[in-house]
């Protein structure tokens, strides 16, 4: 660890800067539990936000504005709501004749909470985004690209790159496109599509980070959706890549990653290394942990009772 003195503050104190980045390759695997921390809803939440689209809100009149019928939205809300189902990828598995509007209310209501400073929130509430940033920061700007890291997430969220992004550019007085610079060096595999690309990542399929709900972002934003089941043959370069990536990696952590669908199998599990993968391990039972620590240790050790951060704050190696 290199730390470097900095000039005394105002008040006469000093202060110092800590580099420490991660030098050990590193791959953080993202699901759906990984944005608690932000206000995104997710699983039930994000189904129960989008069933509302029954009642006259504003989400209603958005997804009505993107070319669905009051019709088409009320019988496709009523089906999610009634089919005791846990999330609407799980709906949309067995319902296919409503993906296009399923997509489209995902986007609606995944859009709406993209707002910088929630995700950035405040010193009081749980970050692990900003606790990992602080950890990963360089002695110069140029220099964060030394972190030996993947990102890998299955969420549709921009979160993960906004974030880094711009504190990127908020700790060192730098343009969007200079830490867009940065940031294009460091993998960050979406494998199930995103809502649309961040202006510094691409020039066709762009849409800012905002809550901005007029019809063509909305359209970007729900054509860059590829729900959990659909063939992932379009996708196989994603999954090839986060796969070698946790190959070569020293340690693996996954953040928020449900234990009972397809995401781990896709990313071959069966083949990991023993002892080398670690797991946040929230709201499951007894039965549920029992059954996890069966089917992966000694490949995934999943800890008990620790969120995103405290897996970050304990497990992560910084050199």
């Amino acid at each position: 660890m290199e730390r470097r003195a900095t000039h005394p503050s105002a008040i006469g104190q000093p202060t110092e800067r800590f580099s420490i980045m991660i030098t050990t390759p590193t791959v953080f695997v993202l699901g759906a539990g990984a944005n608690v921390d932000f206000s995104f809803p997710v699983g039930l939440s994000l189904l129960r936000s989008v069933v509302n689209f029954r009642q006259d809100s504003s989400g209603r009149r958005t997804t009505l504005e993107l070319g669905w019928s009051a019709k088409q939205l009320d019988e496709f809300c009523d089906a999610l709501r009634y089919s005791a189902d846990a999330s609407i990828d799980a709906f949309l598995e067995k319902r296919p004749d409503f993906m296009g509007i399923g997509k489209a209310a995902m986007a609606v209501a995944l859009v709406s909470c993209e707002q910088t400073s929630t995700i950035f929130g405040d010193e009081s509430g749980p970050n692990w985004l900003k606790y990992l940033f602080r950890r990963m920061q360089a002695s110069c700007f140029e220099s964060f690209v030394g972190n030996a890291v993947t990102f890998v997430t299955f969420n549709y969220d921009r979160v993960l790159e906004h974030f880094l992004c711009t504190a990127l550019q908020n700790s060192w007085g730098k343009s969007e496109e200079a830490a867009g610079t940065i940031l294009k060096k460091i993998p960050i595999i979406h494998l199930h599509g995103q809502l649309g690309f961040l202006p510094w990542q691409a020039e066709e399929n762009v849409r800012p980070f905002d809550t901005n709900g007029d019809v063509e972002s909305l359209r970007i934003a729900a054509s860059g959706i590829k729900v959990v089941h659909e063939g992932v043959e379009d996708r196989k370069q994603q999954f090839d890549d986060a796969k070698a990536a946790i190959a070569k990696a020293e340690r693996t952590y996954f953040l928020g990653v449900g234990t009972s669908n397809v995401n781990l199998e896709r990313l071959g599990e069966a083949n990991f290394q023993d002892n080398k993968a670690w797991a946040t391990e929230v709201g499951l039972t007894q039965s549920e942990f029992d059954e996890a620590k069966r089917r992966y240790s000694p490949r995934i050790e999943f800890r008990r009772h620790n969120n995103c951060r405290e897996i970050i704050t304990n497990f992560v190696h910084w050199d």
